[in-house]
């Protein structure tokens, strides 16, 4: 009994087999040093975080932005180029139809104007090839001009005879009728103003009528 007591005095009436860990000082300051570490690697990781879904944004961005692009050539611009091809093309056609149908009538009005020189060659042709028709002035009265003479008769059918065949040549001829004391139907191919001009004119009737071309002021 007195044993056991002891044993319990020297125990201080402490329970047997439990032990206490001493004070230990510095453990608010261990604390405060992880947590801080703690905040540390929780502020990186958030900013490892951040940073990742920055660029995570970012390339979401880029391929929104290289779609849009994509659509707005797809389904603007090039419609509109299309667009503007076929209607460059449609008036390019539009153009060779003109030039065509330009080309066709001048084409067309060219042949008209050889048709139309055709027929007035043609005309021309025909004229030409009908001989002038000659006429007979017979003067019964002075005109105060001068005549070329290539022929003097007593008769007047003789006179009308010679005339007439200067008309069938296409030719014109005078006849002058007595007057004064002369009985001669004279026959002229030509008149003149005055008598100078007959006479210079007379020389060149010499060659088919003979030196007995005179000039008559009549």
């Amino acid at each position: 009994m007195e044993q056991k007591y002891r044993s319990k005095d020297s125990d201080y009436g402490l329970p047997e087999n439990q032990s206490y860990d001493p004070i230990d000082r510095d453990k608010p300051a261990k604390a405060e040093g992880q947590q801080q570490s703690q905040r540390k690697q929780t502020s990186s990781y958030k900013k490892k975080n951040d940073d990742s879904n920055t660029g995570l944004i970012a390339a979401v961005i880029i391929v929104l932005l290289i779609a849009a692009g994509f659509a707005i050539w797809f389904f603007v611009i090039k419609p509109n180029q299309e667009a503007d091809r076929i209607a460059e093309a449609e008036r390019q056609r539009q153009q060779e139809l003109e030039d065509q149908k330009l080309k066709e009538e001048q084409a067309r009005q060219a042949e008209l104007e050889a048709e139309r020189q055709r027929a007035l060659d043609s005309a021309r042709a025909a004229q030409e090839n009908i001989p002038a028709e000659g006429t007979i002035n017979v003067l019964k009265s002075r005109t105060g001009r001068s005549y070329v003479v290539v022929g003097s008769f007593f008769d007047k059918d003789q006179a009308m005879d010679f005339a007439n065949e200067r008309k069938d040549d296409g030719l014109t001829s005078y006849i002058i009728e007595p007057y004064g004391k002369t009985r001669f139907y004279r026959v002229a191919v030509e008149s003149f103003d005055t008598y100078q001009e007959g006479v210079q004119q007379a020389e060149g009737y010499k060659g088919e009528y003979g030196s007995e071309v005179w000039v008559l002021k009549y």
